[in-house]
């Protein structure tokens, strides 16, 4: 969400690539079902908002087929909501435990979804003192960042058939463009030099959720909840999007009309 901190951390120099291909026999032209479904969700804060957007989520994909045991869900503290439980603190090093976990049991059959949400940074770095460039990252507990290239390089190593990747805080549309393409479809909350926007109940984030769990959402009336529906759905129930005051999009090489959490 909005700016909190002008920190400009020295993170990882260079440009990495996020390197997943689609596992061979894969179509996603008629839709797709998952032999196991599985979810990382991470918030650096443990505010109202953040708390609501990871109880709907919790609870969305427990209903879209998640087991309990394959959720990871880590926040500023790593204290445990009484709506959901918590893996571990919103830290790098938890991150890594986490994604280290997951490499483990995510086969190349499998589906993963990925959430962020709180607050996140616009940085300039420089490549070997000759180019300059930008990048987002995403602020953790104790005011610790990790960047679109961190997170790029950690997530390499899980290798999913699809992944379904929702990134709601600021500037967070340099994830999007980082991850989004081959088998990932991305979802940020703003570009990548925007800020986002959002209230307790009233996140990109939260209504993009939500739309799996409501049956006006389903525009095709075919009994289940695209992402691109869902997309569609927050489109219309976000405040600050309406108002225009961020820009929400989605960045992917399959059509997400064709893509479902269930």
């Amino acid at each position: 969400m909005g700016l909190r901190t002008s920190a400009k951390k020295g993170l990882k120099k260079g440009l990495l690539v996020l390197g997943s291909t689609i596992a061979a026999g894969t179509c996603f032209t008629g839709g797709y079902d998952a032999p196991e479904r599985y979810a990382l969700m991470i918030s650096g804060a443990t505010e109202d908002r953040d708390i609501a957007d990871l109880s709907l989520a919790y609870e969305t994909l427990l209903e879209k087929g998640f087991k309990k045991e394959n959720i990871y869900i880590l926040d500023s503290d790593g204290v445990e909501a009484w709506d959901y439980p918590v893996f571990g603190t919103a830290s790098k090093k938890d991150i890594i435990k986490a994604i280290g976990e997951l490499e483990k049991k995510v086969t190349s059959n499998d589906l993963f979804f990925l959430f962020t949400t709180d607050h996140g940074n616009r940085v300039e770095k420089s490549l070997f003192g000759l180019i300059d460039y930008e990048i987002s990252t995403f602020v953790l507990g104790g005011d610790e960042e990790i960047s679109q290239l961190e997170l790029a390089a950690e997530l390499e190593r899980v290798k999913p058939s699809l992944g379904i990747y929702l990134f709601d805080q600021c500037y967070s549309g340099g994830f999007a463009e980082q991850f989004g393409g081959k088998n990932i479809v991305a979802i940020a909350s703003s570009k990548a030099d925007e800020l986002a926007w959002g209230d307790e109940g009233d996140t990109m984030g939260y209504h993009f959720l939500d739309a799996f769990m409501k049956y006006t959402a389903d525009e095709n009336e075919d009994g289940k909840v695209s992402i691109k529906e869902a997309f569609d759905y927050m489109l219309k129930n976000h405040t600050k999007t309406i108002g225009g005051d961020q820009t929400p999009f989605i960045k992917s090489d399959i059509d997400p009309d064709k893509i479902f959490l269930k």
